[in-house]
């Protein structure tokens, strides 16, 4: 019997205690200081490409690292773990021990991951994109140098060309099309939602549009979630709620004076007080779920708690449907790479345990499905979630925009070498099936580096687009260190619960 090679340790909690979890059949339980530190001395944890490295241990326990242990056998841990013999049977049934070779294992995860897949590519996901263009400027927007050529004759989209902004026919069509495209994926669930993005979906500009497609939307049984700067949202305040709208994503990037020079308004007036309004708004119309996502960087992390000071004032941390994250900003730079202006290790370390008790603030965005995904672990007893891709980009994602063409991901817009098809005003859609299958065929099996790595179904690869502009292919890993932090989360949030969980000692 061995350790699993998809078995994961958590960071200590602060009350005592470890989170053991098996990374492909879900299993969570808690074990103790003295369970935690001899399955770290006699068995061997692996990170991203299979490397091992050692969880972290509690300060007092760190010495028995530096202590000379026996040549151990890898295949005969329970012999040397000081454990009652019910307990090794029940991290054997649990998961956590195995007599599987890693081979073994490895081939199991690789089956699951493809089930997983080929599940997801039958809930096809929708994108629609009003328009290219945006009433804002913001610095570090990655559809910059699309919408800077926007009024240029020389550009593949341009105003005279007139395929900036969806027109009516294009909004019928698209309907067509996504219907005829759920029929394709044999898509029997009762999802049927739509995103709407942009540019900037709420865009006072295009209001009438923004109507037109949400309620001929609504005719056909769709929801919308909307991704926004919440600059114009008071002209669409009625489409909230039985409007269509159920979910909004609105951003701000600091207090006035730094939000204003980072998130900068066409119009030249005050982005943050018109969106602080409109919050106000959205707050007294409705309690579906709002998002407030912050872009950070080092330049701005240190006006976060000045923002939530506000937000505070504002009483917007009073609602329950509101939900402030952070999410860190990424550029991608002249030698072609992704940069992160800070990563989210830093964020974490910077914040510490500053917000841990506000249950509607998330320092780390890459965790906010795992939080979730935890609560059914802890309170109902249900196996972890797992899953083979971090991003609907690699499930069949078709986001439709004015230029005739479909896009995979949010961040390929107007890249012709991503577009995995296009439609035409009869609602017919052409694939590029050599684009759309790079795109959709990802999934963490299919990717060396994950599939020999315990957080291969929780992490999954990590952003395809990322990977690609810094590995040279979509089928290599994104971690994002991941695997560094994830630990830590799991600890922070699993402590409150740890009353109510039995601890294996």
């Amino acid at each position: 019997m061995r350790l699993s090679s998809y078995t994961i340790l958590s960071d200590p909690l602060p009350g005592g205690g470890y989170v053991l979890m098996n990374g492909y059949n879900g299993a969570i339980d808690l074990i103790s200081d003295k369970v935690a530190l001899a399955l770290v001395l006699y068995g061997k944890f692996r990170g991203p490409e299979g490397k091992y490295y050692t969880p972290k241990l509690r300060e007092k326990q760190k010495h028995y690292l530096n202590y000379d242990r026996p040549k151990i056998d890898e295949n005969s841990i329970e012999k040397f773990l000081p454990f009652e013999a019910d307990l090794i049977d029940f991290f054997s049934k649990r998961g956590h021990l195995t007599k599987l070779s890693h081979v073994e294992e490895k081939e199991l995860v690789k089956t699951m991951s493809e089930v997983l897949h080929e599940k997801a590519k039958k809930q096809p996901s929708f994108v629609l994109v009003p328009s290219l263009d945006c009433n804002y400027r913001c610095l570090y927007c990655y559809e910059r140098v699309l919408q800077n050529s926007l009024d240029s004759d020389l550009s593949n989209v341009n105003y005279l060309k007139k395929n900036v902004v969806l027109s009516s026919d294009q909004v019928d069509a698209i309907y067509k099309c996504i219907n005829e495209l759920k029929k394709y994926h044999e898509d029997e669930s009762n999802d049927k939602s739509i995103t709407l993005y942009g540019g900037e979906p709420f865009n006072a500009a295009n209001k009438e549009l923004i109507y037109e497609i949400v309620s001929k939307g609504k005719l056909n049984g769709f929801t919308f979630s909307v991704i926004t700067n919440g600059h114009d949202l008071e002209h669409f305040l009625p489409l909230i709620n039985k409007g269509g709208i159920s979910h909004i994503q609105i951003t701000l990037d600091g207090p006035q004076n730094i939000h204003d020079r980072k998130r900068i308004s066409a119009d030249g007036t005050s982005s943050f007080n018109k969106i602080i309004s409109n919050i106000h708004s959205l707050l007294n119309l409705t309690d579906l779920e709002i998002n407030i996502r912050v872009n950070l960087d080092k330049q701005n992390i240190e006006y976060f708690d000045e923002l939530i000071n506000q937000l505070d004032k504002e009483g917007f941390l009073d609602y329950n449907n509101l939900f402030v994250y952070i999410s860190p900003i990424t550029v991608k730079l002249c030698d072609s790479k992704i940069h992160t202006l800070i990563t989210s290790k830093e964020i974490t370390q910077f914040f510490g345990d500053r917000y841990k008790s506000r249950r509607n603030i998330c320092i780390n965005s890459k965790f906010i499905d795992e939080i979730k995904s935890l609560n059914p672990s802890l309170l109902q007893q249900k196996p972890h979630e797992i899953k083979s891709v971090a991003c609907a980009a690699n499930v069949c994602e078709y986001i439709f925009t004015p230029d005739g063409f479909i896009y995979p991901c949010w961040e390929t817009l107007g890249l012709d070498e991503h577009k995995i098809g296009s439609y035409n005003l009869n609602g017919n859609v052409k694939i590029n099936k050599e684009v759309a299958e790079r795109w959709f065929n990802r999934h963490s099996a299919k990717i060396p580096q994950c599939l020999e790595c315990s957080f291969c179904l929780l992490c999954s690869g990590g952003c395809a687009i990322h990977a690609l502009y810094n590995n040279g292919t979509l089928y290599s890993n994104n971690c994002r260190g991941f695997n560094e932090e994830l630990g830590t989360h799991i600890a922070n949030f699993v402590e409150e619960f740890a009353m109510v969980i039995q601890k294996h000692e």
